[in-house]
């Protein structure tokens, strides 16, 4: 490989593909790694660096997206681990369960907890375990685990009501509508008496 004249890219290509096999957990995600580090070759401008410099520059980017790609599967898996628990379900079973939308649910339903319950559920869903959690917030181990516990009671509890209801509307919209509903129904009670 010279950058004497033409560059042979299919040549490239192929080295590239070669040292990163064995970083890549299958054949797709290695194309996947290869595509995206030659878009950013270009992206970044490197295309005009000596074969070699460019093969190592290749090869350290697709390595580094398949550890960033690999960091994102292991931060869902947590997710869904502790959306399993605060949940109280076996959601691997659920074929339709839409992870982003129960997130949501969590996170809305998470704003009436305490302060200090709302900062350790969200500090798990980050994944954090809860010992990293005592030491962050500077609390006993015991107590971390005591109010974790209490906040994802607390969610089971409005969650049945709140999302899991046939209209599928979040909490915030189902309060806001029945505090609406309570003034009409007055505002209905007030007419009819008036007529």
């Amino acid at each position: 490989m010279s950058n004497d004249g033409e560059r042979d890219i299919p040549k490239l290509y192929q080295e590239v593909c070669r040292k990163l096999q064995a970083y890549a957990p299958n054949q797709e995600e290695l194309l996947e790694a290869v595509q995206e580090a030659w878009t950013r070759c270009f992206e970044h401008h490197k295309q005009n660096l000596p074969d070699n410099e460019l093969v190592a520059w290749l090869v350290a980017t697709g390595k580094n997206y398949l550890i960033d790609k690999q960091r994102a599967k292991k931060r869902q898996n947590s997710m869904q681990v502790q959306l399993a628990y605060i949940l109280d379900r076996d959601i691997a079973c659920e074929k339709d369960f839409d992870y982003k939308e129960k997130s949501v649910c969590i996170l809305q339903l998470a704003q009436s907890l305490s302060q200090e319950e709302c900062q350790i559920l969200l500090l798990v869903l980050s994944g954090n375990d809860l010992k990293t959690i005592a030491d962050m917030l500077e609390l006993r181990y015991p107590t971390v685990v005591k109010r974790y516990q209490r906040a994802c009671q607390h969610i089971r509890a409005r969650y049945q009501e709140a999302c899991d209801n046939i209209e599928g509307t979040s909490p915030l919209q189902e309060e806001s509508s029945h505090s609406l509903g309570e003034g009409n129904t007055t505002a209905s009670l007030e007419k009819d008496s008036a007529s």
